[in-house]
Formats: C-alpha cells, structure tokens, sequence
C-alpha cells in the first residue's frame, strides 16, 4: 500500500533542519509516510501532502494548487511565496529578523486548536518566521481561518498569523509561519554556539560544561514547567487530523496500554555505598517500580555481578556514569566514556544501553552524542535544568527524542529529560533559592499530575541512593520525597518504566507500518504489521467534533474505549504484535 502521507523534503535546503518534521510525525506514532525531495510529473498523490520549508520550482507549487483545488490536502511549514501565490492568497515574506524566536498564542475562535494543553501566555517557537498577510480588504485581526497568532512577547497578539488553515476548491490547507521542524530541533537540543565547541562556551559562568548551558537565556524560565515542544507536535497534530478529516488517519499512542502518562525513576551511584544501593532498590521494589542506577567506574567494582543480575531479575537497570572532569574536551569524555563501559561489560558481561554523566557534562553540541552511539548507548538521561531553572522541561520535551547533527541526521540515540533532581531542588544551586522537602513534594505532584491530565508526557525525577537515607550535603532524608511520589503516581494509575523495555517499546512502535488502509462506513480498517514484537500498542483515531465512538479491534485485539487526549476524544483499542505478523484492526465513529 501506498502511504497515505507524501512529505516533501529536501535534504540540501539552506534549513538543515526542516525534514525533522518526519521525526516528528514518527515521535507522534505516524509512520505512514513516503518521503521524497521531487514530485514527478505523473506521480499520483496521496490523501494528505506535507511540504517541509524548503524552496519549490514554480511548477510544483502550481501542481500542488491544483491538487488543493482538487480536493486535496496540503500542510506547508514557512511556506514558499510563489506557493502561496499559486494558491491565491497573499504572498509569503519573510519577518524582520527580530520577529524570530516570539510566541504562539492560540486563537480562542478555532475549532482546530479547541482544549490543546496550551500556555495562557503562548508557547515558544523558535526561528524566523514569515508573514502569512490576510487577503485585501480584510481586517488582520478578524481575518478568518486564523488558528494561532504570532505574539513578540507572552501575551501580546500581533496582528501577524502564527498558523492559519484554509478552504480552497475542494480542498483544504494549513500554513505554519515559521518551521515547526527547525522549532523542535532548537527547543530540544538549544543553541549550538553555547556549547563547549561553540562561540560562548559555558554560557552559564559556573565553570563546567553542562546540557543546561544550551538553553539559558533561550527558554523562557515562566515556561520550564511546560513540554513545549510537546504541546508544538500537537498543534501540528491537529493541523494533520483536520486536513484529513474526511479520511481519518490512525496513530499509535505515545505509552503503552493506553497510559495517559508514565514515571521513570533513577539515581546516580556518587558516595554510593552497598546499603545505599541495596536500599533505593528496596524501596522502589515496594511498589514494582525499575529504578536505574548509572554507576562510576568505582561504583561497578562495588557492586558485584550477582547483585547486578539478582537486581536485574527484579527490573532495575544499570549504565555508565563517567567522568573527566568538570570542562573536558570531547576526547576527553569520550575516553572516560569508553573506559567506564570496559569496566561495567567486563563485570555484567553486557554492554551498557542507558547513560548518564557525573554533574552532567556534555561537551559540544551534538558531539557527546556521537560519542554515546558510538559505544552502543541508546538512551542519555544528562539533559536536566540546572542554572536559571530549578526543574522542568528543559528541552521542552518530556518523551524520548533522538538527537540531530548539524546537517540534520537523526541519531540513533535518545535523550530522555529529567525534569528533577533531588540536589538541584535540596540546596540552593543554580542561582536559585533550595526548595523545603514539603515544596519538592507540593511541585513533584504537581507534575505528575500535569503529565497526566495535560500533557501526557513521562515523569522523570533522579534521586541519588546515598541522600536517601540522609547525611551528606543535603540536609534531610529524601526518601520521604522519594515514597510520596512513588505513590502519587499509583494512584494516578500510570506506568513505572523499565528503562531498557520502554527503549525497546519506542523502536518496536516505530517499525509498526500500515500495511492496508479502508475508510468505511463507520470508520476505519487498517492492517498493522510489526517488524519486532510489541505488547499493549494503542490505536488511536481522531473522532468528529460533537461525536462518540464504538471501538473494536481484530484479532488480538482488547481494551476497546474512548478516551480524550490534549483536550480532544478518539476511538481507541489496544493490540499486541508478534514479530513479523499482521493484524485487522477496526476502528468505528458514530455520529450523534
């Protein structure tokens, strides 16, 4: 089959960036999509046809206007103004320079956007955008099909749109001002020439070389508590769900089961000794929930192979925690890197897959990443909030993403964001003042359940075992801190994650294709086909507004429901995937 999405992508635009936007369709669950830089003459085109912000021979925007025309529909990320044009509506033109990097505020009058999980204030987007101009005669404030406007400080609209959508012939068009892809790319890894091979090195002034030096003076400290780069995939999600309307796409959900959200747990081994280690495992065994622990060099010889393997049995896992001091260069790290991972295969006899750093050093951009896929670690937990912060989303995302290098490469390496830490919070780092243990509590469950009510996102604080049981330089016991959200997130109900399978799960959930897709009378049947095995997939599909929903899944199927999330209702049923085979789901709205 055919995929139902082509992206128009070009891997030499000026915008190295712009073809993350498949990325972020498959971050989403959507990999039924055919990618390629030219559209052929007699090339027939698929339901839905996304154009990354790259230039267009005048040829192909006229083409791509009939095909709207048509009926057809098209998404356009910074759109080309000979594209605009063709379509006959005002011309595209770029910004003024210092209209880049503003804020999107939603505009309360969409349908498209209506419930989305947003900032009062606006939610950052990052780039230069350009001005989507309301046709003649029409009133830029008033002008319709508006869905969000670009706003230079929060809460201050613009008359300039941010997003609009657009009925024309029989077809339908949304238009984002500035690149989500660029956005998202920026949002998640910060600004490379703060980095340690950059231009401003240690940006933060306190002496080492860290992730949170990327960031400072580019997210907005009002926002830190807020994913943005989350709640961005599902404006651009409602943007897809509405130009295919009329042939609904499904997803896959983002946990499994069909979790509104997950925790994942983990600690550092520093002063680490065996009853330290021994007891932040008991207390997360207590509740089934992994806990990762990411062990020096010192810390492997201290813990033995049969307590590493006993500890594994019960689903805790272990990676590297090297050092090389607080401003190494990138070989440095690199060694010491390699160095830590020779001695934990040697002691465990396997290679480690989950990673991070003592006091979170990451030298260079994009570098230490490399260094990382190089000795096989797939998921890097450095990227944390540290001066300016306090906590929160430091690379606006609470979901595993994969780095990009400077030309725009997806690695095979993952940074999953720890939005606490137990020192960071306890002592006054960072410039900021510490929080009392009441206030670590008060936030964290608030947190928590933000991720699960808003955005649906994963949880992930670190306590460092020693600290637990008090002593040291912070000045109580943490596990209070550490038991109450422990529970909290019971009773919300969502998942405590295994490092090393909820690795798994992404990369099998990302080898899930479309295989057949049939709009019926009621809904939609598709047949899914998984290249690994996964368990507890959800499916999800977009219901109408002001509609309900039957779901029924083929075989192997269970968990039919509705449920609602980022504010809107989708079918949804839960299936489970053997390597290699294909299943039948079925996925029905009714109207009322």
């Amino acid at each position: 089959m055919r995929p139902p999405i082509l992206l128009l992508a070009d891997p030499d635009s000026p915008n190295r960036f712009a073809g993350y936007l498949e990325e972020m369709l498959r971050m989403e669950g959507i990999a039924w999509l055919e990618v390629t830089r030219d559209l052929e003459s007699d090339q027939a085109l698929p339901p839905l046809v996304m154009v990354t912000a790259m230039y267009l021979p005048d040829d192909v925007a006229e083409r791509l206007a009939a095909y709207v025309r048509g009926g057809g529909a098209l998404l356009s990320a910074r759109p080309a103004a000979n594209l605009t044009r063709a379509l006959g509506l005002p011309p595209a033109r770029l910004l003024p320079e210092e209209w880049s990097s503003r804020y999107v505020l939603l505009d309360p009058g969409s349908e498209m956007v209506a419930g989305l999980p947003w900032a009062e204030g606006g939610v950052q987007f990052m780039g230069r955008p350009t001005a989507l101009l309301p046709d003649a005669g029409e009133d830029a404030y008033t002008a319709p099909g508006v869905v969000a406007w670009i706003a230079p400080f929060p809460g201050q609209r613009s008359r300039f749109p941010a997003v609009t959508a657009h009925q024309i012939g029989a077809g339908r068009v949304v238009l984002f001002a500035f690149d989500p892809a660029e956005s998202a790319v920026r949002q998640q890894q910060g600004r490379p020439e703060q980095s340690s091979t950059g231009a401003l090195p240690d940006f933060d002034g306190d002496t080492t070389y860290r992730p949170s030096d990327l960031f400072l003076g580019q997210l907005d400290p009002a926002l830190k508590d807020v994913p943005q780069a989350d709640v961005q995939r599902t404006l651009l999600l409602r943007a897809v769900e509405w130009l295919t309307e009329s042939q609904p796409l499904p997803r896959l959900w983002r946990f499994p089961a069909n979790a509104p959200a997950a925790a994942f747990f983990d600690g550092d081994s520093d002063a680490m000794d065996l009853e330290d280690f021994h007891n932040a495992l008991s207390i997360c065994d207590r509740y089934d929930a992994p806990f990762a622990t990411y062990l020096k060099p010192e810390a492997v010889e201290l813990v033995d192979a049969s307590a590493e393997a006993a500890a594994r049995a019960r689903g805790h896992r272990f990676g590297p925690h090297p050092w090389a001091g607080p401003q190494p260069t990138v070989e440095e790290l690199r060694g010491a890197l390699e160095a830590n991972c020779a001695v934990f295969a040697a002691r465990y006899g396997y290679r480690p897959r989950i990673h991070r750093g003592h006091w979170l050093v990451w030298p260079g951009w994009v570098d230490h990443a490399r260094s990382l896929q190089g000795v096989g670690i797939e998921m890097d937990a450095n990227y944390t909030a540290g001066w300016g912060f306090k906590g929160g989303y430091v690379n606006g995302t609470g979901l595993p993403a994969r780095f990009v290098d400077e030309d725009g490469k997806s690695l095979d390496v993952y940074e999953q964001s720890t939005i606490s830490t137990d020192d960071g919070w306890l002592l006054p780092k960072g410039g900021l003042p510490a929080h009392t243990l009441a206030q670590a509590i008060s936030r964290s469950y608030d947190m928590i359940d933000a991720a699960v009510e808003r955005y649906h996102t994963v949880y992930h604080p670190y306590f460092h075992p020693r600290p637990l049981k008090g002593g040291g330089a912070i000045p109580y016991p943490t596990r209070p801190w550490l038991d109450s959200i422990l529970a909290h997130c019971r009773l919300r109900g969502i998942p405590y994650l295994d490092a090393e399978r909820w690795l798994d799960w992404n990369i099998a959930r990302r080898g899930v294709t479309l295989t057949t897709l049939h709009q019926t009378e009621s809904g939609v049947e598709c047949s899914l086909h998984a290249a690994k095995a996964i368990d507890e997939l959800t499916v999800l599909l977009p219901l109408p507004l002001n509609s309900t929903a039957v779901a029924v899944a083929g075989s192997g199927g269970g968990g039919n429901h509705i449920v609602r999330r980022h504010g809107r209702l989708y079918a949804s049923t839960v299936v489970s995937l053997r390597a290699g085979e294909e299943l039948v789901v079925s996925l029905a709205t009714v109207s009322t």
